[in-house]
């Protein structure tokens, strides 16, 4: 997981916390298909829905208090460590200072990894992606366009002169 999200050795501590925090949260045959947290605790399933893809890209929601001021931006790249030990939210490496950074708001791409060279960033295939149709021109006789009679011209007053000498000379 750490050569995956590019990761320098000295944040392993940080890949171990994460893959024991996944395996007890993995349903296990030796257990009869419960999760060793369940066996411990005595409690249902846990949940997995906070559970992401180790070094995966976030962007997190910096509060005004470590905002350095009002003009800052209120969110930052940063990338994914795990969960936070305390309960809700997760532990993030900030910046080129690698600072760890905790917060409970954050929005994940868990398809890029920040810290690694040759990142590749999927661009989703939306209509705004599509080029455009090519416009058709009117050419002498050939033109289907129909033209504006000349009662509808009085409804375009700055076009109104050209467009009756246009259709005059038809």
């Amino acid at each position: 997981m750490r050569l995956q999200a590019c990761l320098p050795q000295s944040w392993w501590e940080f890949v171990l916390d994460h893959v024991v925090h996944v395996y007890n949260r993995t349903p296990n045959r030796r257990l009869s298909w419960r999760t060793p947290s369940e066996w411990l605790s005595g409690r249902n399933k846990p949940s997995v829905d906070h559970l992401r893809v180790f070094g995966c890209a976030v962007y997190v929601f910096i509060p005004a208090e470590v905002r350095t001021n009002k003009l800052a931006p209120k969110s930052e790249l940063m990338t994914y460590l795990g969960s936070h030990p305390g309960g809700k939210g997760w532990i993030f490496m900030r910046g080129p200072n690698n600072v760890v950074f905790s917060a409970a708001q954050a929005i994940f791409d868990e398809s890029v990894f920040p810290k690694c060279p040759k990142s590749i960033v999927k661009v989703p295939s939306t209509r705004l992606h599509t080029p455009a149709p090519k416009p058709r021109t009117c050419t002498g006789d050939d033109c289907k366009c129909p033209l504006p009679q000349e009662d509808e011209l009085d409804s375009f007053p700055e076009h109104t002169s050209s467009l009756k000498e246009e259709v005059a000379l038809k």
